[in-house]
């Protein structure tokens, strides 16, 4: 790839990005830079309770002296993005959604989360027992909740943060349809954080997809666990908007 090529990435809900590392020194051989941005609140440090309105307001700082940039939005990141094209539905060149969050989720899956929200309250005394936590840690839906739970691990500020950003699903998904940005979507069909069932919405609600593209055998962060196979994907990406 003989021109250089500048994506810039909003990532998830992270408080550390060392785990894109290996998907950086791909690219890099071929000419694409990776630019992670610092996100409030996460990788950037603030005491401030965030809406989704703030994230669009600083995305467009961001971007503000940046001519046709092409954009990743990962998860948590993919929202603050397609909000932001909602606003700004031409300053974006191309978005490329991995494992995007801000699709609403169905009733059933909201029903779950609820009730596993309901639970936690009430076992969380009892994980100070070492044989019950031993117990809770065997039941795989227990465990993924235990151990990977945003809302769980959030300092203050920011559980109240993803508290606003999940109540903007509803409004976002309701406007999909709007966005005229050009997107590329890529998903992983074992991904459980932002299920596959998220892709497909907003590849059938979004208007303007370039391209939809599944990894196989694939969970939620590819960055991390497939990083040749997600960098053989955005080196593709990157060819066709030549």
């Amino acid at each position: 790839m003989s021109k250089k090529t500048t994506i810039y990435v909003c990532h998830g809900w992270a408080y550390k990005t060392d785990n894109w590392q290996p998907t950086i020194d791909l690219l890099k051989r071929v000419g694409i830079e990776l630019k992670l941005f610092k996100i409030p609140g996460l990788t950037a440090k603030s005491d401030q309770v965030f809406t989704i309105e703030d994230y669009v307001d600083w995305l467009e700082n961001q971007l503000k002296d940046i001519e046709n940039p092409i954009v990743l939005g990962h998860s948590n990141g993919g929202r603050i993005a397609l909000n932001y094209c909602l606003k700004h539905p031409t300053k974006i060149k191309h978005l490329i959604l991995v494992s995007s969050a801000g699709v609403r989720p169905a009733f059933s899956r909201r029903l779950k989360v609820f009730i596993f929200k309901i639970l936690s309250k009430l076992i969380k005394p009892f994980l100070k027992l070492n044989f019950f936590k031993k117990i809770c840690l065997k039941i795989p839906k227990i465990r993924t909740y235990l151990k990977q739970s945003d809302y769980k691990t959030a300092p203050e500020n920011m559980k109240q943060t993803l508290s606003n950003l999940l109540a903007s699903d509803k409004n976002l998904t309701n406007k999909l349809h709007s966005i005229k940005t050009p997107i590329s979507i890529i998903w992983g069909d074992l991904d459980k954080v932002t299920p596959l069932r998220d892709g497909h919405i907003l590849n059938q609600k979004l208007r303007n997809v370039t391209r939809f593209t599944i990894f196989h055998k694939v969970q939620h962060i590819p960055y991390s666990s497939h990083p040749q196979v997600l960098s053989m994907e955005i080196i593709n990406i990157v060819k066709g908007l030549s």
